[in-house]
């Protein structure tokens, strides 16, 4: 699968269409937001500042928390396991599109 589209991408970009689609079933930018800070590291304060500067690739590359939990996350996401992704960067982009679909299942913190 080619990335290179989605690497380039601001990560505003993405972020809006995550927005759209928690929000569709009825949970808030908020929640969304913890979980990229649980997954990535990055300050709450400065979320939108960096999202704004950062493509998608930059974004997932350069944060903070290297050994995250988005490591630990397992399961289908678009029909491929997460854990079996060996390129880090899609691994991470998956767990993150993985952690923001469990949204929907369950109250995660």
């Amino acid at each position: 699968m080619s990335y290179e589209r989605l690497y380039k991408m601001k990560m505003t970009s993405l972020f809006s269409s995550y927005v759209k689609k928690v929000e569709r079933k009825n949970h808030s930018r908020t929640e969304l937001e913890e979980v990229i800070v649980q997954l990535t590291g990055y300050p709450l304060k400065d979320l939108s500042a960096i999202m704004a500067q950062k493509t998608v690739y930059e974004f997932f590359d350069e944060m903070p928390l290297k050994n995250t939990e988005s490591d630990l996350v397992t399961g289908m996401i678009c029909g491929i396991r997460v854990e079996t992704i060996e390129n880090e960067i899609e691994r991470r982009i998956r767990a993150m599109d993985k952690r923001v679909d469990d949204l929907f299942k369950k109250n995660i913190k």
